[in-house]
């Protein structure tokens, strides 16, 4: 097993693998993770041990909230890209009326970030 680039200090359990979500492809770099979020159903708590750089496949808008109860809405386009550093926990739930997809690509070594964000950019623009 690999070793996570953040300890996992939460107690809640990883973001990913997740019910719902589907791995696309793995090697000793990254994973990418294809997820779709649907109405009415947030995610479990979870902590993200890995740095991930996220597109978007529609516009929408997520809710997050972390174990304090703290909330945010992220608005998001159909191929806008984000990045989110890791070490952090939180719940995820739609917050618009359509389910919202995206592909996760999570990082585990950290140089890659910018070839990451130029191949998840390219790809995001494919038909």
């Amino acid at each position: 097993m690999r070793r996570p680039l953040y300890v996992n200090k939460s107690g809640y359990p990883p973001a990913f693998p997740r019910p719902g979500s589907i791995k696309a492809f793995e090697n000793d770099r990254v994973v990418i993770w294809n997820y779709t979020w649907t109405p009415n159903a947030p995610t479990a708590m979870h902590f993200h041990d890995k740095d991930v750089v996220v597109v978007y496949r529609y516009d929408g808008s997520l809710k997050s909230t972390t174990p304090d109860g703290k909330s945010l809405v992220n608005d998001y386009k159909s191929g806008s890209i984000r990045f989110n550093r890791g070490d952090r926990a939180h719940f995820e739930e739609l917050h618009s009326k359509w389910p919202a997809s995206s592909a996760r690509v999570l990082i585990r070594r950290a140089e890659l970030l910018a070839l990451l964000f130029f191949a998840v950019r390219a790809l995001a623009l494919e038909p």
